[in-house]
């Protein structure tokens, strides 16, 4: 009788649930909406926010809206002003790729921590990467946090979700296969880009923005200003070439260039200008790229995803080679393992530890954001370094 009557005394549209909530009811256009609190005064006041949102068109409808909606919302209005142009591109692909085709047609309301763990582990089981399974789950998180804060959902269902974390071992070209690369790449148009990024360890986007003024002749040095990218538009949803400076303070930094690729970038600069005095009116720079020190056959900048299939080109080139002098030998073939833009990164890395030079100016030759993440990402080298350098002490004992 006393339940009962404290039941009665609840205000209006608010009732007790079995499982000790408080549900909350109310009507709004047609349409019958649900709330949930321990707290009556909580309760009231989400139903007071909700419809005062709804009166004002600003209420995000958990129980109808999907994640592919939400997660225009959460590009548009939330990332699209904080987060540099790349960024965005980065979290359209990985959405595009991976979580759409999964979760996309779902209500946000209805994903729950166990088919987020089931797509990580799928996406793990198909030979991604650890840190492509870091930046989905990343993606996720942020998502779901702001459907939380906008009162969508009660809890984040990516909480405590675990990522399996082997070490992949990175591709990295030895001093032969360096020197079989450079040979199978002479007098090619990326020629340069390939000699620049092994001896810099610059990464594909600083390649491609890389201008002319960046490089100081007389004083053998390069500077890295900004980084090129070629996103997809989330206005206007076109693709465009976009020139920004680089993520961190680190990453704009000096590199001192070697003599060797100095002259070799003096001849591919009048290359360059021959090719652009020829072409006339059909040179087209892109915007802001009227100085690239790499671009196509019309002056437009070079994209990263181009680099790569041209890779892919020489090391099948390679190969093919290797096969005709395998057959000629009688032996079985050494295979040329595939390579990436990045591999050239790692490759300048390795033969940097190889060669002795410190850490810290590896570390700011790469233009990493502290010493921890080069010795992190590089352990292998500097220790079969150390096992080398190590027994210089044998002969005090």
């Amino acid at each position: 009788m006393e339940n009962a009557t404290k039941e009665r005394r609840l205000p209006k549209g608010i009732s007790k649930r079995a499982d000790g909530r408080y549900q909350g009811r109310f009507t709004f256009q047609g349409e019958r909406f649900t709330l949930y609190d321990r707290d009556i005064k909580a309760l009231q006041k989400k139903m007071a926010d909700a419809k005062y949102e709804m009166e004002h068109g600003i209420y995000l409808n958990a129980q109808h809206m999907t994640l592919n909606s939400f997660f225009e919302t959460w590009l548009s209005e939330i990332k699209e002003n904080t987060v540099k142009a790349n960024t965005i591109s980065v979290y359209m692909e990985i959405y595009k790729v991976h979580i759409a085709p999964a979760l996309g047609r779902l209500q946000v309301s209805s994903i729950n921590k166990l088919m987020i763990q089931r797509l990580l582990n799928n996406m793990s089981k198909n030979g991604l990467s650890p840190n492509t399974l870091a930046k989905t789950k990343a993606i996720l998180y942020s998502i779901f946090k702001e459907a939380m804060e906008n009162r969508m959902i009660s809890y984040n269902p990516c909480e405590n979700i675990t990522i399996r974390r082997d070490k992949t071992e990175r591709r990295v070209l030895s001093s032969d296969e360096q020197k079989i690369f450079l040979e199978a790449i002479q007098g090619s148009r990326y020629e340069m880009l390939c000699i620049l990024g092994l001896s810099t360890g610059l990464r594909i986007g600083e390649l491609s923005g890389l201008r002319w003024s960046d490089i100081n002749f007389e004083d053998k040095i390069l500077t890295v200003e900004r980084t090129y990218i070629y996103l997809h538009d989330v206005k206007n949803h076109q693709m465009k070439d976009v020139f920004h400076s680089p993520k961190t303070k680190n990453s704009c930094r000096s590199i001192r260039l070697l003599d060797s690729t100095l002259e070799l970038l003096q001849k591919h600069k009048l290359k360059q200008e021959k090719e652009k005095a020829a072409l006339g009116a059909e040179w087209c720079p892109v915007e802001d790229g009227e100085d690239l020190v790499f671009t196509t056959k019309t002056g437009g900048p070079v994209r990263g995803l181009n680099v790569s299939e041209t890779l892919n080109n020489y090391v099948k080139k390679i190969n093919k080679r290797e096969e005709i002098q395998a057959a000629r030998e009688n032996r079985e073939p050494v295979v040329f393992e595939r390579i990436t833009p990045h591999t050239l990164r790692h490759t300048f890395a390795t033969r940097a530890f190889e060669s002795g030079i410190p850490p810290k100016v590896v570390q700011q030759i790469l233009g990493h954001s502290s010493l921890e993440m080069t010795m992190d990402l590089y352990t292998h080298v500097t220790e079969d370094v150390q096992s080398k350098e190590i027994q210089k002490l044998a002969m005090f004992f």
